[in-house]
């Protein structure tokens, strides 16, 4: 885990990781906060499990979670954040997915979206409270997939499903050979950079199962940090393409990374774009970060996408608006 100065969402996702129902595991907190805010959080729960580091200094969020990735010590680790709890079964059920399905590098749940802000929520189309996020298959149904097969699942969009980097685990080993979450100036897109490289190595097993949650709050890292959006959008492709490149489906497989790339850009910003204007925000550069980003080829081909979507979001929020005041549909009054 990492940390920093969030003791309220601290606590409730170590008790969520206390609720286990097997208990063979251990937890590394690296704190981010050199006064070593989250210590008496950690220290309160009076758990020897729980094992708290406070880092000389703010190193990031991506530094400081491998920093405590360095600290573990067990065959397969998973990378929690301070504000995602997880749901009791999460341990056991991918311990039952290694018992099936043996000798892969990685096994992982699906996820909820937990939305606590009515005003957000409205931005992603979400209601307030729980959101599954799970693929339109039975529930609890298992796809294994080689370390050939994932890539091309995860940027081909044919997963159908949300991927959490808490709601999985991966064997140590790999998850430290990769380096953890990469280092490229900005946190934006890293941890899908871990989750398909260290998926590629040696295969995942993927259930369809919530496993946990990902909150979905005011404080959330990427509300006003625009000047990010090229750098991560950059470097997440340069990240990818260092780890992929070599493979002999690298043509094949090229095309998804870009256009799951240009998605990102595209729905962030017209998330941003909608944050920003709904809280009269205006000490941003979008529209300017969004010109050079749109110089990118593979980028610039989903560029009729954020304007048009834009419309498509304002008609949604019209529709959704009309259905809470009793309407069925524009025009057509409730009978």
């Amino acid at each position: 885990m990492s940390t920093r100065r969030r003791p309220d969402f601290l606590i409730k996702t170590l008790q969520s990781i206390q609720r286990q129902t097997i208990s063979d595991f251990e937890v590394i907190i690296s704190d981010n906060d050199v006064a070593g805010s989250g210590r008496p959080v950690v220290e309160g729960l009076n758990d020897k499990r729980f094992r708290h580091y406070s880092n000389e200094e703010d190193l990031g969020m991506n530094a400081s979670f491998n920093r405590s990735l360095s600290r573990a010590t067990g065959e397969f680790v998973v990378m929690i954040t301070d504000d995602d709890p997880i749901y009791p079964d999460l341990l056991q059920t991918l311990k039952e997915l290694v018992s099936k399905h043996p000798g892969l590098g990685a096994y992982y749940g699906g996820c909820d979206m937990l939305q606590l802000n009515p005003e957000i929520a409205k931005f992603t189309l979400h209601r307030v409270g729980t959101n599954s996020t799970l693929a339109p298959l039975p529930y609890a149904s298992v796809r294994v997939y080689s370390a050939q097969e994932y890539p091309h699942a995860f940027f081909g969009g044919s997963l159908e499903m949300y991927t959490l980097w808490s709601t999985g685990m991966v064997k140590r080993e790999i998850a430290q050979k990769v380096g953890g979450l990469p280092s490229y100036g900005s946190p934006y897109l890293g941890d899908f950079a871990y989750i398909v490289t260290a998926c590629s190595r040696s295969g995942c097993a993927v259930i369809n199962q919530s496993l946990g949650c990902q909150t979905i709050h005011e404080f959330n890292f990427g509300r006003k940090e625009c000047g990010q959006l090229q750098t991560a959008a950059l470097g997440f492709a340069d990240c990818i393409t260092k780890e992929f490149s070599s493979r002999p489906d690298w043509e094949l497989l090229k095309p998804k990374v870009e256009r799951f790339i240009g998605q990102w850009v595209v729905l962030h910003s017209l998330f941003l774009k909608q944050y920003f204007k709904h809280y009269g925000i205006k000490d941003h550069n979008l529209s300017a970060v969004l010109r050079e980003l749109f110089k990118v080829p593979y980028i610039a081909r989903l560029r009729p996408y954020y304007y048009f979507g834009g419309l498509f979001m304002a008609f949604q929020h019209l529709q959704a608006d009309l259905r809470r005041q009793g309407l069925r549909r524009l025009g057509k009054p409730k009978t």
